[in-house]
């Protein structure tokens, strides 16, 4: 049975109770290493769950960017030419659409 890892005063985390609920098989040889590593990654979200960040907004996207939108046209294209030929193929259509069952309220 190995050491439980502390997560703080008050709770630890058995490492192979974690180990079994992630299905892994660790080598023996490996887990006092593997242990180290975690107590060193939970110290470290611990000092980021200490940080102050009151004054510091919240990051939407990396870059500073906005969104560039294009104005919505309609333009006739080759498929034009086509129309009549696929939806031919459709067991459903009006002049110019595919028609197909309603599936959303």
């Amino acid at each position: 049975m190995s050491k439980p890892i502390s997560r703080n005063k008050n709770q630890e985390i058995d490492f192979e109770k974690l180990c079994k609920l992630a299905r892994l098989e660790i080598p023996e040889s490996d887990k006092n290493s593997l242990i180290a590593d975690l107590e060193d990654i939970l110290a470290l979200a611990k000092k980021v769950q200490n940080l102050d960040l009151s004054d510091v907004l919240p990051l939407y996207h990396p870059r500073d960017i906005n969104q560039i939108l294009r104005e919505d046209l309609e333009i006739s294209t080759p498929i034009e030419q086509y129309r009549d030929k696929l939806l031919a193929n459709s067991p459903k259509s009006d002049s110019r659409n595919f028609l197909v069952p309603k599936v959303i309220e």
